[in-house]
């Protein structure tokens, strides 16, 4: 995993890698890291005379610009507008890291130096649970709670997950970044097992959608996808065997995952996972809200203020989006993610690309992710989706300059 020619800028952002992949709990640093990266990335265009955005890119200014414009009603309409206000300052960081890597990665080479330094911010990550987790905790508690440089400012139940769960998503078809397959493999298990450890059943979704999309997705003939599709069935067969008679994955995971099961078998169980059904409940109030408040919503994360059943989020970035900045607001914010997916499956069609593969891939990930949580203004998230929009920029120009080439 060799990274050539690293200049000032390069190190900018891979200190933003590492620092929001594995130090996100490091409140004032992340912010410091951010601005740091955002005005090295500025005055790189400034001093290179480039200036010009790329069309996509400004789409993309424009989207998140539009949410943010029409969240900012809820200043003037929202019952909580101290609450709002954090929010539209949260989103514009967020956005400003987006821009960021929007500005770096604008082309193929920058984007394999970007993710050689998401795989370094894992690995460090890693090493970093290693030693601030104790060894007690391993198998029996959701270990990212021990990640806490500010009190109360962890990576909680799941957002080691998030972290370096969705970058071993990116790395299963990143054959340029890390051409090793064997160093490449190895990673994939390091950072899943690991996300594994931490509780989070995200984790089992993201190897099984990872594994299966890409069996169907290299499939180009039919001998080939019978093969592929008995190496899926493994491959499935080794992750549950690991997860249900491995003894440190049972007692963290293998147990909630059979209580989610239970849960869509028999509501009433004694084992039905009382995370899922309050998760029901939830959704049933968000709708409720959303039902009330359809067009501009109750404002940015105000609606567990207007949920009955527990001040809590909706743990669905839909639902909460729709109680939040209702139907409006939900179609700007996902522009950003059918920008993405415009031509995409396409494209995997007729050329079997690798980075099309991996964007599919991450995409599915991050739908699954809002089906489970509320993400729209998750920092680590927030971070993946703008690398997975500027590597979908960069499939797309290289594809077109293939075209032109045919």
């Amino acid at each position: 995993m060799k990274i050539q020619k690293i200049n000032l800028l390069d190190i900018a952002i891979l200190q933003l890698c590492i620092i929001m992949i594995a130090f996100n709990d490091w409140g004032t640093l992340v912010i410091l890291s951010q601005v740091f990266a955002f005005g090295m990335v500025c005055f790189n265009a400034v001093y290179q005379h480039y200036l010009k955005f790329h069309i996509s890119t400004g789409k993309y200014i424009v989207y998140k610009g539009f949410f943010l414009l029409w969240g900012s009603i809820g200043l003037l309409t929202s019952v909580y507008p101290n609450v709002v206000l954090s929010i539209i300052i949260a989103l514009c960081l967020r956005t400003m890291t987006g821009i960021t890597i929007l500005m770096y990665v604008k082309d193929n080479e920058k984007r394999i130096n970007f993710m050689k330094y998401l795989a370094i911010a894992g690995c460090i990550l890693c090493i970093r649970m290693l030693i601030v987790v104790p060894g007690s905790a391993w198998g029996s508690e959701r270990v990212g709670i021990y990640l806490s440089h500010n009190q109360g400012n962890s990576y909680n139940f799941t957002g080691v997950t998030f972290a370096i769960g969705i970058i071993a998503a990116f790395l299963f078809c990143e054959k340029e970044a890390i051409k090793n397959t064997k160093v490449r493999i190895g990673l994939i298990a390091i950072f899943s097992i690991f996300s594994l450890l931490t509780g989070s059943k995200k984790q089992i979704f993201f190897l099984l959608i990872s594994i299966l999309v890409y069996g169907i997705c290299t499939s180009k003939n039919p001998l080939k996808f019978l093969q592929n599709m008995l190496w899926i069935a493994a491959s499935f067969a080794v992750l549950c065997f690991a997860i249900f008679k491995v003894d440190v994955l049972y007692d963290v995971i293998g147990e909630r995952f059979l209580a989610f099961l239970s849960y869509f078998s028999d509501q009433n169980s004694s084992m039905a996972d009382a995370s899922t059904i309050s998760r029901g409940i939830y959704l049933k109030e968000a709708w409720r809200v959303f039902q009330e408040y359809p067009i501009i919503g109750v404002g940015y994360d105000c609606f567990r203020y207007y949920n009955t059943y527990a001040f809590c989020w909706a743990e669905n970035n839909f639902m909460e989006l729709l109680a939040d900045v209702g139907l409006i607001g939900v179609v700007v914010y996902y522009l950003i993610y059918i920008e993405i997916f415009k031509g995409l499956l396409k494209r995997v069609v007729k050329f079997h690309d690798a980075l099309d593969i991996q964007i599919l891939i991450v995409l599915i990930c991050m739908i699954v992710v809002d089906f489970t949580m509320v993400s729209y203004a998750s920092s680590i998230l927030q971070f993946h989706v703008a690398f997975l929009y500027a590597s979908s920029i960069v499939s797309r120009t290289d594809t077109k300059k293939l075209r032109e080439k045919s």
